[in-house]
C-alpha cells in the first residue's frame, strides 16, 4: 500500500511538473510559479527520495520563492541527507534569508555532519564570491 501511495505522490508530482514547462509550437514557455509551488509540495512530502530531488532542482532552478520551505527542512528535518540537500540549494540560490539559515545550521545542527557540510558550503560560497569580486 506504501508503495503505491508513492507511485500515485510521484507520478503527481512529475505530471504537475511537467505540465509547468508545457511548450507551444512557436516557443517554449515555463510557467515557472507553477513549478516552484509543485517543489515545494514535494518538499513537503513524507517520501525522503522525492524530498531531496524537490530540494535539489530548487537550488539548480534558484526558485527564491522555497528558501522560507527549505530553511524549514534544514531546520527540522530528522534526516541528515535531506538537510545537507536544502543547505547545499540554499547556498544556491544565495541570499540573506537563504544564507542565514545556513548559517544558523552550523551553529545548532545537532548533526556534527551537517555542521562540518553546512561549514564546507559556506567557505565554497565565500571563495566564490571573493573571485568574483577580483573580476
Amino acid at each position: 500500500m506504501r508503495a503505491r501511495h508513492f507511485t500515485v505522490t510521484a507520478a503527481f508530482i512529475l505530471l504537475s511538473t511537467a505540465s509547468a514547462f508545457a511548450t507551444t509550437p512557436s516557443a517554449r514557455v515555463i510557467d515557472w510559479a507553477s513549478a516552484e509551488k509543485n517543489y515545494i509540495a514535494a518538499v513537503q512530502s513524507q517520501n525522503t527520495g522525492l524530498q531531496q530531488s524537490a530540494a535539489q532542482f530548487i537550488g539548480e532552478y534558484r526558485l527564491k520563492g522555497a528558501v522560507s520551505e527549505l530553511a524549514r527542512v534544514l531546520r527540522e528535518d530528522p534526516v541528515e541527507t535531506t538537510r545537507m540537500k536544502a543547505a547545499a540549494s540554499l547556498v544556491r540560490i544565495g541570499g540573506d534569508e537563504a544564507l542565514t539559515a545556513v548559517r544558523e545550521a552550523v551553529l545548532f545542527d545537532g548533526s556534527d555532519k551537517v555542521v562540518r557540510f553546512c561549514e564546507k558550503l559556506m567557505e565554497s560560497a565565500s571563495e566564490q564570491h571573493d573571485l568574483s569580486m577580483k573580476n
